[in-house]
């Protein structure tokens, strides 16, 4: 939530995994931070008497997303990176579309993995490798020609 006169700073912002806005009339455009918290606190206990559904699969946590962020750092890093204010943009950038898309453990892994090879290439500049022929897609197999 943030002090109650000025709210979370931009550096608080970037590591939220949710940002919640909380509409208000247009007669009283604000909430105290007892208020807000009152309101959010009753949308949680809302949640937990729903049934969970079983179709949903399990989504990734926050220590595995931020592990996956500082692998993503560390690899943007070798890259060379100009500077650290580029590869925090860099992040930031990512993490909202990450946010937005709810990680499931398998999506961790494959970002880290990719974290991973680009580290090992930014490492052994000069190691050829076997050129990687790309599978058919679902769309190549659906209309051979």
């Amino acid at each position: 939530f943030g002090p109650e006169d000025a709210g979370l700073t931009t550096d608080e912002l970037n590591l939220c995994h949710e940002w919640v806005v909380i509409p208000t009339a247009t007669e009283a455009t604000s909430l105290n931070l007892s208020q807000a918290v009152m309101v959010i606190c009753y949308e949680l206990m809302l949640q937990r008497t729903k049934p969970p559904s079983a179709d949903l699969p399990a989504l990734a946590s926050m220590a595995e997303t931020e592990a996956m962020y500082e692998h993503l750092r560390q690899a943007f890093t070798l890259h060379g990176f100009p500077t650290h204010d580029a590869v925090d943009r860099i992040l930031i950038g990512l993490r909202r579309i990450f946010e937005r898309t709810k990680l499931e453990h398998r999506d961790v892994r494959l970002v880290r993995g990719i974290a991973r090879q680009l580290g090992w290439a930014m490492r052994h500049p000069l190691m050829p490798r076997e050129p990687v022929t790309p599978s058919p897609g679902p769309d190549d197999t659906a209309h051979p020609e």
